[in-house]
């Protein structure tokens, strides 16, 4: 691995390992650390859909799946039911997603994943966090091979 690419990858951990502690620190619930691993597992998901590596992308997706249940249990944030959030907006379009990774066409899977980032987009604004926005940006900052 190239010296670039190592501290690429360790800048990529620093954040969420202040992400954690800060929230950790603060008394939260560990909402900001949820949506880090959420927003981690997505774009991992993203590369390897787009590099058409289905058993990657399965991978990713049940990583997805559990960080979604996580959050399906958690509470309220401020006056928002999180967890009612995610089952009503963000629900929907990951098992969209989950069901055409299985079914392994890469096309319908583009567009599953583009839906599912459509919906954090939407559940951001519906809590008044529309400044927070989700977009596939196609950099690998991992020291990882997304290619079958």
């Amino acid at each position: 691995m190239s010296q670039s690419k190592a501290t690429v990858a360790f800048l990529c951990a620093i954040p969420l390992a202040m992400l954690s502690a800060c929230s950790h620190a603060s008394g939260e619930a560990g909402l900001v650390e949820k949506m880090s691993k959420l927003q981690y597992f997505l774009h991992k998901t993203g590369l390897a859909v787009k590099a058409e590596n289905n058993k990657l992308a399965g991978f990713y997706v049940h990583e997805l799946e559990e960080t979604i249940e996580e959050l399906e249990d958690f509470g309220q944030y401020k006056s928002h039911e999180i967890g009612k959030l995610v089952k009503e907006i963000l629900l929907p379009d990951f098992e969209i997603l989950e069901k055409q990774v299985k079914q392994g066409q890469p096309a319908a899977q583009w567009k599953a994943y583009n839906a599912f980032i459509k919906s954090c987009n939407s559940c951001h604004k519906s809590t008044g966090h529309g400044f927070i926005v989700i977009e596939h940006n196609g950099e690998n900052p991992f020291p990882q091979s997304f290619q079958k």
